[in-house]
Order: C-alpha cells, then structure tokens, then sequence
C-alpha cells in the first residue's frame, strides 16, 4: 500500500483528492463565488432595495444566503481538511476564533462609520470586504497540487 493511499484512507475525500493532483478546493471555490455574489447582492440591494416591500425582503435573503454560505464552508469543512485528521478540531477552533474578532470589530468600527457618513455609506465598505474576503482566498484557487514525494 502507497504512503499516499494510506494517508487518503484516514482523511476526508476532498483534501485527499487535492493531494492527488485531482481538483482544487471545491469549498474554497464555492466560497469565493458566493463572495462575489454577496457584493453584487449588496449593489442590488442598495439600488433596488426601495422597490417595493417584496423586493427588500427577497434581496434581504439573498445576501444573508451568500453571507453565511461562505461563512459556514470555511469555518466547518475547509477549516478541516486544512488541520488535517490530526488536527481537525484545532483548525475549526483558530478559524472560529478569528471570526469572532470580526464581530468585535463591527461593534467598534461600524458605529463610527455610520455616525460620520450615514447608512448609506456602509454597503459600499461591505463590498469591498466581500471582495477583499473573496480575493483572499484566491490562493486556494489554482489548479491542482502536485502529488507528494
């Protein structure tokens, strides 16, 4: 039996199939996608967002669908396979970890922002960051890696 085999034998199918050579992270694609989607749900949003109570509310939910989507793939399934079966759980627990700073951050920075310029200046500071978030994760987009040793 190969190293290779052995090690895909006890990890996750996705992250064996990336050490094969075979395709690069769906999770990471997914997300990244849904990022882009979220800033131009956003743009939606704040340009069609006044048309109407069924309008606001359809496009409330498509953004909180692209926001959480990517947020669950990250922190759940791509977090494990990138800890590996050895240390799945401490790579969901730093990755988790991380997002709360986030929360932290938006209670400090968005009252600020909001005071000083207004609602309306929020969603383009939310594109940005989905962009920013989506071209973050660029890395893992390249093809597929090279089968080890």
């Amino acid at each position: 039996m190969s190293r290779s085999f052995a090690s895909c034998s006890r990890a996750s199918s996705s992250s064996c199939a990336r050490s094969a050579g075979r395709r690069p992270s769906l999770e990471a694609r997914d997300a990244a996608l849904s990022l882009v989607g979220l800033s131009l749900a956003l743009v939606a949003y704040v340009l069609l967002g006044g048309y109407g109570t069924l309008v606001n509310v359809a496009l409330f939910g498509l953004v909180g669908a692209l926001l959480f989507g990517p947020d669950a793939l990250l922190s759940g399934a791509s977090a494990q396979d990138a800890g590996g079966p050895h240390a799945a759980a401490m790579a969901t627990g730093f990755v988790n970890g991380v997002g709360s700073l986030g929360w932290i951050l938006e209670g400090l920075l968005v009252p600020p922002l909001v005071a000083a310029f207004g609602w309306g200046a929020l969603f383009p500071v939310l594109v940005v960051l989905a962009l920013a978030a989506a071209l973050a994760l660029a890395p893992t987009l390249r093809g597929p890696v090279a089968a080890p040793g």
